[in-house]
């Protein structure tokens, strides 16, 4: 089975720095087999046929912790998944660069919904489906309300954010 594991929040502005060839090691010697990366913020792709989706989360985060000492959320989803966040966008990607993507590590419930529904987001539009929410933001991504932080916040689930261009390479790489 294939798998991609997101990290949150690392190689970004100096803080939590783990490079990528040192990512790779980890998740070989987890057991983790055909690991690629994809650039500096934390993509990898791997086979694996003894974990499921939390559990390689859960031994990411672990490794992480122990090898490189970060504490770094970690979301695993398994191919089939990945494929269901592409093919569910609702919105036209045309505008690539205003696109994003937060993946969820588990649905948010109607009620955080609904909280993060009450947000003044501006002209910025986005749809939860799934496990993920689908954001299209008429300026740059760091000027949104609806940011990585207040959508775990207000959605109390861990998540994290990419770039559309990222989703999609990433499902080329797959």
């Amino acid at each position: 089975m294939k798998y991609i594991a997101l990290l949150r929040g690392i190689n970004v502005g100096g803080k939590r720095k783990v490079l990528m060839a040192d990512l790779k090691s980890l998740v070989n010697d987890l057991g983790g087999t055909e690991v690629i990366t994809y650039i500096q913020s934390g993509n990898v792709i791997f086979s694996s046929k003894e974990f499921d989706e939390k559990q390689w989360a859960d031994r990411l985060e672990d490794g992480i912790k122990e090898k490189f000492g970060h504490d770094v959320p970690v979301i695993v989803l398994n191919q089939e998944n990945w494929d269901l966040l592409v093919n569910n966008n609702p919105f036209d990607t045309s505008e690539i660069a205003q696109f994003h993507v937060t993946v969820l590590d588990e649905f948010p419930t109607a009620d955080n919904q609904l909280k993060l529904s009450e947000v003044k987001s501006g002209e910025d539009q986005y749809q939860v489906v799934g496990k993920a929410v689908y954001l299209h933001c008429k300026g740059k991504y760091h000027e949104t309300k609806l940011g990585n932080n207040t959508i775990e916040k207000k959605l109390k689930v861990k998540a994290t954010t990419r770039t559309w261009k990222s989703i999609v390479k990433i499902a080329d790489l797959i």
